[in-house]
């Protein structure tokens, strides 16, 4: 135990520190991957301590006919590739940390590319609109702005059915007012498109017919 401690404790914490840009997530990613870090992690200093107390008590009582310690053939085929790799890293320390130092400029420097968000868009073949009408609007107004809605995205030949809803639903578990509307939009399979015709383009299009009309505030995103 205490000749694998250091390099067991150095392992797990080089796993752990690897699992930091996980926590510092937000919005969508964080909400998925986070749990997992904190798992793992939690996983990871479990096992440690285990490694540490349970084990060796275990290992005392299992081996108390002194079993011979011997290496497998597989441990003497990692030892041929490690100890020449381990002899040239020593003798050439100098070009070995120039190496690692060169590494770590070069993937400092990539950090501003990196972005913030790496879960891919989805696209679902649908749409979904929100629209923010004006607050003083009443119920009455607020179904007729919608079939007025629904006809403008109706008339683009990509779609094939348009549903809205005014207000939060009859079970109450969204509290919104009757001027937060929004437009589910079904759109029929691409090959049936226009000719040159991609999603954001066909958003873009969306957008400015909308915000051709007064008072209107669409937002576009998935259901």
């Amino acid at each position: 135990m205490i000749e694998i401690g250091r390099p067991t404790v150095f392992s797990m914490v080089i796993i752990m520190v690897a699992h930091l840009p996980i926590f510092t997530m937000q919005r969508h990613e964080g909400k998925i991957f986070a749990p997992m870090a904190y798992s793992v992690v939690a996983a990871l200093i479990t096992s440690l301590i285990l490694s540490f107390t349970l084990v060796p008590f275990l290992s005392k009582i299992a081996f108390k006919n002194h079993v011979p310690h011997e290496e497998t053939r597989l441990m003497h085929w990692f030892m041929n590739l490690y100890e020449p790799a381990l002899k040239w890293v020593l003798a050439n320390s100098k070009r070995v940390l120039m190496i690692a130092l060169l590494a770590l400029g070069f993937t400092a420097a990539m950090v501003p590319q990196l972005g913030t968000e790496f879960l891919p868009e989805l696209n679902e073949g649908s749409i979904w609109i929100n629209i923010t009408l004006p607050t003083s609007v009443s119920v009455d107004e607020a179904k007729k702005e919608l079939r007025n809605l629904r006809r403008v995205i109706a008339d683009f030949p990509e779609v094939n059915a348009v549903i809205s809803k005014g207000g939060r639903p009859e079970d109450g578990t969204d509290p919104k007012n009757i001027n937060m509307t929004e437009m589910l939009v079904d759109l029929k399979p691409e090959s049936a498109w226009r000719k040159g015709m991609t999603k954001e383009k066909l958003v873009r299009e969306m957008e400015d017919k909308l915000n051709d009309m007064p008072g209107i505030e669409p937002t576009f995103s998935q259901p």
